[in-house]
């Protein structure tokens, strides 16, 4: 099972990350679906962006509580406490969706397919930055593919629009 986006290239974490009907940005810490905020603890939220760092792997309970209470000494009730309010918050269950699963003796681990969706300054400057290879026509002449070219520039204006719409 493939659960890592195969376009994916770099750190998770830099981005927004997308997973069901869901959008996770680790920067903003802030959870969507559907565009609207998720309300959601923040020790819940850390506890999600920890799991998701780390697809498909088994990550320890020591070691989520170790990033989550860092400096506090936590027993694990608490980890299943808010990991039972993570569930709760991302409907799981209904409709026979996982995304968080217990690894018997081991810890927990984020199941749910993912992808990595560029945040809108970095699409906003590969938009600018890249360029569209010339292409030829009949008579020699080279041309860019202006319907490209204006499908990533509108875009990209999307995006920043949207972010800086949301951000007010």
């Amino acid at each position: 099972m493939n659960i890592v986006d195969p376009q994916f290239r770099g750190p998770i974490s830099q981005d927004l990350i997308c997973f069901g009907p869901f959008r996770l940005s680790t920067t903003e810490r802030l959870l969507e679906k559907g565009g609207e905020p998720v309300q959601l603890g923040s020790r819940a939220l850390d506890i999600l962006i920890v799991l998701v760092e780390r697809p498909a792997e088994v990550v320890s309970k020591k070691e989520l509580i170790a990033k989550v209470w860092p400096d506090l000494v936590v027993d694990d009730g608490s980890l299943r406490y808010h990991i039972l309010a993570l569930r709760k918050a991302l409907g799981q269950g209904r409709s026979n969706t996982r995304y968080v699963t217990n690894v018997s003796g081991r810890g927990y681990c984020f199941v749910a397919p993912i992808s990595r969706v560029a945040s809108a300054r970095e699409e906003f400057a590969r938009t600018f930055t890249r360029r569209s290879s010339p292409k030829s026509n009949q008579n020699g002449r080279t041309r860019r593919n202006s319907s490209a070219y204006l499908g990533r520039v509108v875009r990209a204006a999307l995006l920043h629009h949207r972010r800086t719409w949301r951000d007010r």
